[in-house]
């Protein structure tokens, strides 16, 4: 029985090993590049968490596009098919009495993107820990990408920087929302923009002086909140030079496309 045991295992990972190479688009490859297991804490003891993390099992997946040109993930219209170990227990699923403790199942909210667009780093979480005994664990699904190379410049032109101001350069209005010292470093000036839209379409923000000289500035925030089909997004940048007035240029990205990616993956300790 133990053999079968054994061999029935054998067949099912061999049944959930990938090649990424020959199956997504544009030479686009996932990869595992990290893999937790915490266990619920004792009842009330919640600070005893391990890593401070909640109850589940995540996966952390490397998207590797050798040309370049990753924007963004788009993790709600990507897909969790199958989250399993290789005792067959559907890690999707809570254990009775969890209700609650871990986190739900899917991709995490804040991949991150390398500059570079060669590289996208995504978890994915579900709520339930592998059953003792078990020594790997698979997972798969579609990842929506949006993939772009080519950008597009629009300038609104002195553009008084108090807040209220309208800003309108392309397909996305602003409205500048705060201005002043930044809440820490020694810029001189911080300027926060709102958008009722996501930015995954835009590429850069940048700010000239009245002779055309670009001032030097750095994103030092975002933030999004969303309810429904309505999100509100803010960035604050921080100035290099304290001025009244500036032209703001949105850069776009021209050629915007999504691009779903599947994804089939085994890991054990020694992935």
């Amino acid at each position: 029985m133990r053999t079968l045991l054994l061999f029935s295992a054998s067949i099912f990972l061999a049944s959930c090993v990938f090649a990424a190479e020959e199956s997504a688009p544009q030479g686009v490859t996932v990869t595992p590049q990290g893999l937790r297991i915490v266990k619920p804490a004792p009842p009330e003891q919640d600070k005893l968490r391990a890593f401070n993390w909640s109850p589940g099992t995540s996966v952390s997946l490397l998207v590797s596009a050798p040309q370049g040109g990753l924007i963004a993930v788009d993790s709600e219209a990507s897909k969790l098919t199958m989250f399993l170990d290789d005792k067959r227990t559907d890690l999707r699923k809570e254990e009775s009495g969890q209700q609650g403790f871990g986190p739900s199942s899917g991709f995490g909210m804040m991949p991150s993107i390398s500059d570079d667009g060669k590289y996208c780093s995504i978890d994915v979480e579900a709520p339930r820990v592998p059953t003792a005994g078990a020594t790997r664990v698979a997972v798969a699904g579609e990842l929506a990408l949006s993939v772009a190379s080519q950008k597009k410049d629009f300038t609104a032109e002195g553009v008084a920087l108090k807040k209220g101001t309208k800003v309108k350069a392309g397909q996305i209005p602003f409205t500048i929302t705060a201005v002043g010292k930044p809440d820490w470093g020694d810029a001189p000036l911080a300027v926060t923009l709102e958008a009722k839209q996501e930015l995954d379409a835009v590429a850069d923000i940048q700010f000239f002086d009245a002779s055309g000289t670009k001032i030097e500035s750095e994103r030092s925030s975002e933030g999004s909140m969303g309810f429904g089909e309505k999100v509100t997004v803010t960035q604050t940048y921080n100035l290099g030079k304290k001025v009244d007035s500036c032209d703001i240029t949105v850069t776009y990205w021209a050629d915007r496309k999504k691009l779903v990616v599947p994804f089939k993956l085994v890991l054990g300790l020694g992935f």
